[in-house]
């Protein structure tokens, strides 16, 4: 899984995370053991993978020993900061070899580097071992591995690249079916809003009564007249929409239209 998420993964990688802490808060009812999700979480693995630099083992054309300098670069490194990378389950503090620490990080990842050739006799000569960039496994005969007709190890594939499809197919599900929620709750929040603000601009009946109650009379008695239509209109200063729509409704609908139709000509 460490090997998805720091390679074709990555672009899900937070929201993996953040779906393990929201499902840690549920069911904590609110508490949560930090300990435990930091088990759980690997964005601070990957993090640190990334400033050990080992994608630098994949550079084209490269093989590997004990004194090259991205083996060099990487070990000075996890070294130096050894205390950090033990707190995130990369403990290499006993780990004095510059390969072997180099093959426990991309243990991590189910990789390995694999063992090539030798170099030297081990007599007068110091003995060299070669490495390949790392692979989940390569093609083997009478266990030494198989190489291609530039020296390297011929990667075996070991499944993982379907099982990866598979996890980017869900993960992108999941990411879709969030958005979808997200949408579908914003959505609610702005009808409430709506709802909210219609609310706040309604006028308390009491008000209507004491405003609305005598011309509503003088309206419905003199409604064929245009003219006192009008006046009535001005003079309740029915320029504001929602107020009129309260007054309005006392009316039949051909009468409601015949009212809007004199505050025009009126205005």
């Amino acid at each position: 899984m460490l090997h998805f998420y720091f390679d074709e993964g990555r672009q899900f990688l937070q929201e993996r995370d953040l779906r393990i802490l929201e499902t840690a808060i549920k069911h904590g009812d609110g508490n949560y053991f930090l300990p435990d999700f930091n088990k759980k979480a690997i964005v601070s693995m990957i993090v640190a993978l990334d400033a050990l630099g080992i994608k630098k083992l994949w550079e084209p054309g490269q093989i590997f020993h004990e004194n090259h300098p991205t083996i060099l670069e990487i070990f000075n490194f996890a070294k130096q900061n050894q205390w950090t990378l033990a707190t995130i389950g990369l403990d290499f503090k006993r780990c004095e070899a510059p390969i072997q620490l180099v093959q426990g990080i991309l243990q991590r990842l189910g990789l390995k580097m694999p063992r090539l050739k030798r170099k030297g006799d081990g007599r007068k000569n110091k003995r060299v071992y070669i490495y390949g960039a790392p692979v989940a496994d390569c093609v083997k005969i009478d266990g030494k591995p198989v190489m291609d007709c530039n020296g390297f190890a011929i990667p075996l594939d070991d499944g993982r690249e379907e099982i990866f499809q598979q996890w980017e197919a869900r993960d992108l599900e999941l990411r879709n079916k969030k958005l979808s929620e997200e949408m579908e709750a914003a959505k609610v929040l702005e009808e409430q809003r709506l709802v909210q603000e219609q609310e706040t601009k309604i006028i308390p009946q009491s008000v209507l009564d004491n405003k609305l109650t005598p011309w509503i009379e003088t309206i419905a008695e003199y409604w064929t007249d245009p003219e006192t239509v009008g006046i009535a209109a001005r003079d309740l200063d029915l320029t504001d929409r929602e107020l009129f729509d309260h007054m309005v409704g006392q009316f039949t609908a051909e009468q409601t239209n015949y009212i809007y139709e004199c505050m025009a000509v009126a205005a």
